[in-house]
């Protein structure tokens, strides 16, 4: 089941060629995204996602300076764990493809557009970012455990039970020595 946070995502398109970028605006917007920031200009693009919060970009390529490419490298030198980017481009040769992916971009999808392709990857790219960002607060959770004094109060009583079970878990931590 699709996560209903989808829908409120903050969903940026760069693409210089205005009836592109009109194409994906209103295809993502029939799909339920309401949140749709788009750029023909790559430069006031690229400035908007390095001030803003975002969820997810659709990139094109082929552009003025700064190319996709450019945009790419920019924002993987700024932070490696990036937001998904989808590529959304008419280069479909093997090297600009391998590049955009080498530079960042989680998913290619070539033009002329196939509205249920964008639609899938779009969703996909989403739930794995939600997923990770589930597993990056798991894994922070796992760090912090609570000390046994919260857990057991501070009752003289408790104080044989805290013991026994700190000896046991240094026994324990011995074992796996």
């Amino acid at each position: 089941m699709l996560d209903a946070s989808l829908y409120n995502s903050r969903v940026v398109v760069i693409d210089d060629v205005t009836a592109n970028l009109r194409l994906l605006e209103a295809s993502l917007k029939a799909f339920g995204l309401t949140n749709v920031f788009c750029f023909t200009d790559s430069r006031a693009g690229l400035d908007w996602l390095q001030e803003n919060s975002w969820d997810l970009l659709l990139l094109d390529l082929d552009m003025p300076a700064p190319t996709g490419f450019d945009i790419l490298h920019e924002l993987s030198e700024r932070d490696r764990n990036c937001r998904p980017i989808i590529i959304v481009s008419a280069l479909t040769d093997a090297h600009s493809r391998r590049r955009g992916l080498d530079l960042g971009a989680n998913d290619y999808i070539a033009k002329p557009l196939d509205l249920e392709e964008l639609w899938v990857v779009v969703q996909r790219a989403c739930e794995s970012q939600r997923v990770r960002g589930e597993l990056a607060y798991l894994r922070e959770r796992t760090g912090h455990s609570a000390p046994l004094e919260s857990l057991l109060g501070r009752a003289p009583v408790m104080d044989a039970v805290r013991q026994r079970i700190q000896q046991v878990a240094r026994a324990d931590h011995l074992g796996d020595a």
